[in-house]
């Protein structure tokens, strides 16, 4: 791991992207993902393996709209600070030990919220730790980040940007297409954070992912990069055969003051803990979600297809693009359920897989 690896993603709903979602996941790995425009209601529940989610759901009477969420590695100390009021937000503050903190943002600003308060509560945000990273969808176009024309919005947030000294990180290609036009609502708001940053944009699911990669120093990311020590496996005849080479009986005979004692204990234990070193592996998880190559080649088509769009703004590709969008979902419904189905018949009594499987339902999460 080179750093520290940020995705920005404008789901318009997620639950009906959920399995698109995970395998975009699968195949990149990163650190934080964060996401606008849930579209979730407090009795959805959503989990990725080995990350832990954080949300903040808008309460509506209707149609379940906006929101924010993060997923960030269980592996990763963090923190999770109280939600503000005039924008939708999700936060997480990481705890390297030893260094800084870093807070990283979720935010989506919805398009009828106030023109000039929304700035208050990133006032807050970089109250609360000035060492922070926003990211999301700003629902703001200037022509300082590769849009057509400037509002009373962006330009309010140019000048706050400015007045406090924010980098404003966007990707070099627009974030939002529609049949006539294309702009750059999704970027990043920097602060504080001096390492160097690439952002780039990921046409693998419905809605472009935004990508930030900030090359963190070593010894920062080994700190937020936090391993289970042990995950390891030992071989015992090789600690013996090692433990054998590094210890020596006649080494330890005639002991016979303390300044000796202490002396021969250090290399007793410096030969054990070698020994162990030696004789010991990372535990890897060699068990990996299979994604079949035709859905793999229907993503990269459709990707393939939008790529198209993007760059000519012909509907016709447009058209394509949805039409291989909705064979997509199909076909990874499909998959899906054929899982599960083998997951099912694959359950016995004898080797307790099937206990095992109620229990987990049984849970409460």
């Amino acid at each position: 791991m080179n750093g520290l690896s940020l995705c920005s993603w404008n789901a318009n709903g997620i639950l009906n992207k959920i399995i698109e979602f995970k395998l975009f996941v699968e195949k990149y790995d990163p650190d934080i993902l964060l996401v606008q425009e849930t579209h979730l209601r407090p009795t959805h529940n959503i989990n990725i393996k080995n990350y832990i989610c954080y949300r903040n759901d808008r309460i509506t009477n209707g149609p379940a709209t906006g929101g924010t969420l993060i997923f960030i590695k269980n592996s990763i100390p963090h923190v999770n600070p109280p939600t503000l009021q005039h924008i939708e937000i999700t936060t997480v503050t990481i705890t390297p030990p030893n260094t800084n903190h870093i807070s990283i943002t979720s935010i989506y600003v919805p398009p009828r919220s106030d023109n000039h308060l929304f700035t208050c509560d990133l006032e807050t945000i970089l109250q609360i730790n000035s060492n922070c990273v926003i990211f999301g969808d700003f629902n703001a176009t200037h022509r300082t980040w590769n849009c057509s024309h400037n509002s009373t919005r962006e330009n309010h947030l140019k000048s706050f940007a400015d007045n406090s000294n924010l980098e404003i990180a966007f990707p070099a290609s627009h974030t939002r297409y529609g049949y006539n036009s294309s702009n750059t609502l999704d970027f990043a708001l920097i602060s504080n954070f001096n390492f160097p940053c690439t952002i780039e944009s990921i046409p693998h699911l419905s809605h472009l992912i935004i990508t930030l990669l900030c090359s963190v120093s070593k010894n920062l990311t080994s700190s937020i990069h936090k391993s289970n020590p042990r995950a390891i496996t030992t071989c015992c005849s090789a600690y013996k055969i090692n433990l054998k080479n590094h210890f020596h009986l006649s080494d330890y005979a005639n002991i016979n003051s303390e300044l000796l004692i202490e002396e021969k204990l250090a290399k007793f234990t410096d030969a054990v803990s070698s020994a162990h070193d030696l004789a010991s592996k990372p535990i890897t998880n060699t068990r990996h979600s299979y994604t079949p190559h035709h859905i793999k080649q229907l993503i990269t088509m459709k990707n393939r297809v939008r790529k198209t769009f993007q760059r000519t703004l012909n509907p016709i590709h447009k058209t394509e693009a949805n039409r291989l969008q909705s064979l997509l979902k199909k076909e990874l419904r499909i998959h899906n359920q054929n899982t599960w189905a083998t997951k099912l018949a694959s359950l016995e009594t004898q080797d307790n897989s099937l206990w095992q499987m109620q229990k987990h339902f049984r849970k409460k999460r």
